[in-house]
């Protein structure tokens, strides 16, 4: 399921996550099964749901204090689930909205829009 190999520094030849084979036969069983038994989901409202695998991020501690971003924002406290609110999981969106503020805040922008 994944792919090992030299890192991209060439420093290590053999013990570096170099991708993941995403049509590994174990790898579509898998997801071919958790769609099975998770694809379909009611609500507690009695609405049709669906789960999703999503990449989270989270911004180190000491990255935020150094930057001075905004606490409510890195901890998630505004995210859509109930699950990541004050977690601090951010999805990628988040993550950009918070480099995105820090740069206007900064006054980082190239002026020529580059």
């Amino acid at each position: 399921v994944i792919q090992l190999g030299a890192s991209k520094d060439g420093k290590d030849k053999c013990a570096s996550l170099s991708g993941i084979v995403k049509n590994h036969p174990d790898l579509v069983a898998f997801k071919k099964k958790w769609k099975a038994e998770n694809g379909a989901m009611t609500s507690s409202e009695g609405k049709a749901t669906k789960k999703a695998v999503v990449d989270l991020f989270i911004v180190p501690r000491h990255i935020a204090d150094i930057l001075q971003l905004d606490k409510d924002e890195v901890m998630a406290v505004n995210a859509k689930t109930e699950e990541r609110k004050g977690t601090g999981f951010l999805t990628k969106k988040e993550c950009n909205a918070i480099i995105e503020n820090y740069i206007d805040r900064e006054g980082l922008k190239d002026p020529k829009g580059k």
